[in-house]
């Protein structure tokens, strides 16, 4: 199952095929924290992947209770041991390992695509109401002009009850 940028909780129960509690349920288990635009509320990619990862889980006959979600801080209690152990035996733990990260190229691809469609967006002249926005970018559009990711946004008419967002790409 491919898994997509996002998911509206309504598409969620329909993926699963669940009603609102069970889904409800395993979002609360998985400390998973839907982000609200307008009405609807969305999980993103990471959290359908966690979803998709439950939903497997289960279906192989394993319960809620044994699934451990990313989202979950677990906090591990030290070893009975650890108080026993002599001082003058205590031997230096061997170096960390050296990690290099590496780009996240999933979400580097979602932001090709935003910058995208924010670019064909302004070359077309389009205007997205407020909630639209706050879902692509993860914030709100507020005042006279704003900017991300070199675009202007400048409020532009109204497109129901929200402020109609007018697109310019920045020089």
């Amino acid at each position: 199952m491919t898994v997509p940028a996002f998911l509206s909780l309504e598409e969620a129960r329909e993926r699963y095929q669940l009603g609102r509690t069970a889904l409800a349920d395993r979002i609360r288990h998985c400390q998973i924290t839907p982000t609200r635009s307008g009405n609807r509320s969305f999980i993103d990619a990471a959290q359908i992947d966690v979803l998709d990862q439950l939903d497997r889980h289960l279906a192989g006959g394993r319960g809620l209770t044994d699934f451990h979600s990313p989202y979950v801080k677990v906090e591990v209690d030290e070893p009975a041991t650890a108080a026993i152990v002599p001082a003058r035996d205590a031997r230096p733990s061997p170096p960390e390992p050296l990690t290099v990260e590496t780009p996240n190229i999933d979400a580097l691809a979602e932001l090709e695509r935003l910058l995208s469609f924010l670019d064909r967006a302004s070359a077309s002249g389009w205007k997205l109401p407020t909630s639209v926005v706050r879902h692509l970018l993860g914030a709100t559009p507020r005042g006279s002009e704003w900017r991300r990711f070199g675009f202007t946004f400048k409020p532009s008419g109204h497109h129901g009850q929200e402020t109609a967002w007018l697109i310019m790409k920045d020089g």
